[in-house]
């Protein structure tokens, strides 16, 4: 496993850390609205400050964090992986199998058993994809200098 690996996996996890808080933001806004909506509970501001606000303000940063982090070591992946092709698919299938993991444990999603068939082949994918660009018959074209 390469640095470039690393960082792809590392990547694809702050990309599923990110949905994740995504996902928790628009549950309690929409229960929240819902909530509101439902016991025509006065003013706008009553709506807003909501005791709730402040966690979804928490998961809104951190949705700007684990993004501008996911960036950032999917930038460092492609400097180290032998090819962006490389890193972008070990990024999509590290944040698919993570947000699985993540959906099931915190949320109670339920992965069945076609499910599972499913991401064993989009990893058996990956696994030939990557196979692929790094044979090492092929040659890494030089960089010009000016």
């Amino acid at each position: 496993m390469t640095a470039g690996w690393v960082f792809a996996v590392v990547a694809g996890s702050c990309a599923a850390l990110s949905s994740t808080f995504m996902k928790l933001v628009s549950d309690a806004t929409f229960n929240s609205s819902v909530t509101t909506a439902g016991n025509n509970a006065g003013t706008f501001l009553e709506g807003i400050l909501y005791p709730h606000t402040v966690g979804v303000l928490i998961n809104i940063a951190f949705i700007f964090v684990t993004q501008s982090l996911m960036w950032f070591y999917f930038s460092k992946s492609l400097v180290y992986c032998d090819s962006a092709l490389e890193a972008t698919v070990i990024n999509t299938a590290c944040n698919f199998s993570v947000s699985a993991l993540l959906g099931s444990v915190l949320f109670g999603e339920e992965l069945t058993l076609q499910w599972c068939f499913g991401l064993s082949l989009i990893l058996a994918g990956v696994l030939l994809i990557v196979r692929q660009t790094t044979l090492p018959n092929m040659e890494k074209p030089e960089l010009k200098k000016e």
